[in-house]
């Protein structure tokens, strides 16, 4: 994510002062509630760790390109770079090794 910028990209360098979630547990009810919708801050989550991209709503706030991705753990749609209803769920069951290896650099990324 650009620092300082107001063109980014979802491929810019990670931004280093993202937040922390306040809350360290959340269930998918929880997580959920942090979609844009209905609060300021937008969540998402990969293999189960909660990123805050409250910062980044312009992608992944309601109506954005990466809206679907808000309010959840995709990470079987991170790992086969797809927005597909069907993928947009926590399971990496049946990926292929380089399906994984995609997941790990987006962790990577937003870590």
């Amino acid at each position: 994510m650009a620092r300082g910028t107001s063109t980014t990209t979802l491929f810019s360098p990670p931004n280093p002062n993202l937040k922390e979630p306040k809350t360290r547990h959340f269930s998918a009810e929880l997580l959920a509630s942090y979609d844009g919708t209905n609060t300021d801050e937008i969540y998402i989550a990969i293999r189960g760790i909660v990123f805050d991209v409250t910062e980044k709503s312009q992608l992944f706030g309601p109506g954005r390109m990466y809206a679907e991705f808000a309010g959840r753990d995709a990470s079987r749609a991170w790992s086969k770079m797809t927005k597909c209803p069907e993928d947009l769920i926590a399971s990496c069951e049946g990926l292929t090794a380089e399906q994984v290896e995609t997941l790990d650099l987006w962790l990577s990324y937003f870590k």
